[in-house]
């Protein structure tokens, strides 16, 4: 879907690495296995 809107190889695989990339905390680094759904309020 987003080589649908973005034609550039080099943009589509940056943001690919940045959706997959892991989250730190606390020293650790994990990688969740979903996020959150889209159009819906994060418990902030």
């Amino acid at each position: 879907m987003l080589s649908l809107r973005v034609r550039d190889g080099v943009i589509t695989r940056l943001i690919g690495k940045w959706l997959n990339a892991g989250v730190m905390e606390v020293g650790a680094v994990t990688h969740p296995d979903e996020g959150t759904p889209a159009r819906r309020k994060s418990s902030r």
